[in-house]
């Protein structure tokens, strides 16, 4: 099973209407909670995907067999998520003017 992400493929909303990173999170983050205590999942992250499955691995790391990151941001001790925004042009762009107001950062 393939997900989007808030404001990615098939999801509906506009990039305008997030507020938060987290927002941008939410459709990994409701698919996790709703998995029983037995079933584990393989995430895949591309991208800015990277960030959204080392939140799902802090907060659900039981639900977890395997994370593959493909070309994919990930956080770690001495790369945060404000030094990898102010290291790639692309993340400084999307958070900064995504719609017509800046994105907090609040994972």
């Amino acid at each position: 099973m393939a997900l989007d992400l808030a404001a990615s493929g098939v999801d509906q909303r506009q990039a305008s209407s997030l507020k938060s990173i987290s927002d941008y999170f939410q459709p990994l983050m409701e698919l996790m909670a709703s998995l029983n205590s037995s079933q584990r999942v393989l995430l895949v992250g591309q991208s800015m995907g990277g960030l959204a499955i080392s939140q799902a691995m802090e907060r659900f790391p039981r639900k977890i067999s395997v994370a593959v990151f493909v070309t994919a941001t990930m956080p770690g001790p001495s790369l945060s998520v404000s030094i990898s925004i102010m290291r790639d042009p692309f993340f400084s762009y999307w958070f900064r003017f995504s719609g017509s107001s800046m994105l907090r950062i609040s994972i």
